[in-house]
């Protein structure tokens, strides 16, 4: 199975029958279901999340619908007709169904567990998708190195806006500095995990391999933290992070404002190259339709609420985001747009 390719070009990931049986054992006993209940499987079997929740369900007795190419319309007339109980869908899915959903015709109230994974989602957003569907959210956070899920949260638990859940059972999940020392609880640092569903390497990369996995720990390249109870939040990548005259900057801070704005539909925050600093920070936006905003705007009002060092110093308006066939933006292509500008 491939990676999606976000940060990189996409890697042939090793997993073995067993990796693929321990999670899909454990994820079904995580998220559970009853025999004869129905999944509308949306997301792409090319992709390893549709897989597991397939695959998890077909243990359980359920039944998976299979879509052709993702259509929000289609999804929610099946939703209804169909009285879908289940629904896995990436955040960049969740906006295009909130963009279409009538609520004079749309019926979601069949939904049982409202599955959403595949990539950071706004809180807005999941604010604003809940409203909507009237349902408790459910999220995780997992990789194609692990097979599926490394962290989910619980139907037996509080879900807490911006948690991506529990560990697996079975699997040991850190958060750790540079030099692989364990931090405190709520502070940052990068996701490394062990157990049973983590990959045995990547196809004939023995260096991206040995990188990725240190002494049996694979080393996700996520930043996040642990909160009291143990659950993770994810706030950013690795190499998304912006050095700026040696201060490294998260973009995630940034895109958390501007999805806040109300005319971003989309957008991202990446490194520009700087004569001064080496690199700066600057944001690639995309705007709601019939909405309009000019740089100057977002400028100001990014600069209302962030310390001007971290905040961007140019905003770029693209009539489309890059993304893979997943719908995840693509930063790198970002980047490479922005530079040659």
């Amino acid at each position: 199975m491939y990676t999606s390719g976000t940060t990189g070009f996409p890697k042939g990931v090793m997993l073995s029958h067993r990796n693929m049986e321990k999670q899909m054992m454990t994820g079904s006993q995580v998220w559970g279901g009853k025999k004869g209940e129905i999944m509308l499987t949306t997301v792409p079997m090319n992709h390893i999340f549709g897989v597991i929740s397939t695959l998890e369900l077909y243990h359980l007795g359920c039944v998976s619908l299979l879509m052709p190419p993702f259509d929000p319309r289609k999804v929610l007339d099946a939703i209804r007709d169909y009285r879908v109980s289940f629904i896995p869908v990436v955040p960049t899915m969740l906006i295009f169904l909130m963009m279409v959903f009538d609520p004079a015709k749309d019926d979601t109230s069949s939904l049982d567990l409202l599955i959403c994974s595949g990539g950071p989602l706004a809180l807005d957003t999941l604010e604003n998708a809940q409203k909507t569907f009237k349902i408790e959210i459910t999220q995780g956070y997992g990789c194609t190195e692990v097979g599926g899920s490394m962290t989910r949260q619980r139907r037996d638990w509080p879900r807490k806006p911006g948690s991506v859940g529990f560990p697996m059972p079975g699997l040991a999940l850190r958060v750790v500095n540079a030099d692989g020392k364990d931090v405190t609880r709520g502070e940052e640092g990068e996701v490394i995990c062990k157990g049973p569903i983590v990959m045995k390497g990547y196809l004939n990369k023995p260096e991206e391999t040995s990188a990725a996995l240190v002494n049996g720990w694979l080393h996700t390249g996520d930043i996040g933290k642990l909160d009291e109870d143990g659950e993770l939040y994810i706030t950013g990548r690795l190499k998304d992070l912006i050095i700026k005259g040696g201060e490294n900057i998260d973009p995630g801070v940034a895109e958390g404002w501007l999805y806040k704005h109300p005319a971003i539909w989309e957008c991202a925050v990446v490194a520009v190259k700087d004569p001064k600093y080496g690199e700066d920070v600057a944001a690639a936006v995309t705007l709601k339709p019939g909405q309009q905003a000019t740089e100057e705007e977002l400028l100001t009002y990014l600069g209302e609420h962030l310390h001007h060092f971290v905040a961007p110093k140019k905003i770029f308006f693209l009539d489309a985001m890059p993304k893979t066939g997943l719908g995840k933006i693509l930063k790198r292509e970002i980047r490479r747009i922005i530079n040659e500008k």
